[in-house]
């Protein structure tokens, strides 16, 4: 069963507490009919969340849900968390070696939770292919998929709609094309191939992460349709890493 705490209070806009503080004045200079204030939510502010006895990370909050799996820690995701969030979605992060069976538990305590919302997975890396494997496995959980620099061609993926980003010049752009050429009858899948060798959560970081970012954000959200335009290569790629 899942069980949320209470997000700390960083959460809410810094100007918050004065909105507040000033809502109780107003209140008594208008009238018993005077409008609160609405709260609203800062998109760079974390709170923890524990599920099927995992730690995540939230930003944001909303109906639409979206699970990041993967990476050594939660900051690697803020780039793109933090845009999720500011567009009005409820974010996770679970990181670590994350396995088949924990992010299975883990999707299931939010379908559970939030049966009226979409939910979203995005993976990087060994952690992307198993989101990938739960996206074949539980077809009817996640309403879409994302994969930073896939390292495994799983059969049967492609079923969702499925967002491959891999750096061209790295072993994953050909694992990428695999996945893509196998379910090209689905139509469901589109590979972003961003020059360079950069994999995993470094492509967040860097002259390319905001077209990155940009992209894997309007894809979860249905309002991308074609690629990014090609960037313009740098003179020193980053090594590969994840």
């Amino acid at each position: 069963m899942a069980r949320l705490r209470s997000l700390p209070a960083l959460l809410l806009a810094p100007s918050l507490c004065a909105v507040l503080l000033l809502a109780g004045c107003s209140a008594a200079e208008e009238g018993p009919g005077a409008a609160a204030p609405i709260p609203t939510i800062d998109p760079s502010a974390t709170g923890a969340v524990e599920l099927a006895g995992a730690e995540l990370t939230q930003w944001g909050a909303g109906d639409a849900v979206v699970l990041l799996v993967g990476g050594r820690d939660a900051a690697a995701w803020a780039p793109l968390a933090e845009v999720l969030a500011a567009d009005g979605q409820r974010v996770l992060a679970l990181t670590g070696d994350v396995a088949a069976a924990e992010l299975s538990a883990v999707v299931t305590d939010l379908a559970e939770e939030d049966a009226d919302g979409a939910l979203s997975l995005v993976g990087t890396g060994e952690q992307g292919d198993a989101v990938l494997g739960l996206g074949v496995e539980d077809p009817d959980l996640v309403a879409g998929l994302a994969v930073l620099s896939p390292t495994s061609a799983v059969g049967g993926a492609g079923a969702l709609p499925t967002t491959l980003v891999v750096g061209e010049d790295s072993a994953a752009a050909d694992v990428a094309d695999g996945i893509g050429m196998a379910a090209a009858a689905s139509g469901e899948v589109q590979v972003y191939a961003v020059p360079g060798r950069a994999t995993g959560l470094r492509l967040l970081r860097g002259p390319r992460a905001e077209a990155v970012v940009s992209f894997v954000a309007d894809r979860l959200t249905g309002s991308a349709t074609d690629p990014l335009s090609p960037v313009t290569p740098s003179q020193s790629d980053e090594p590969l890493g994840a």
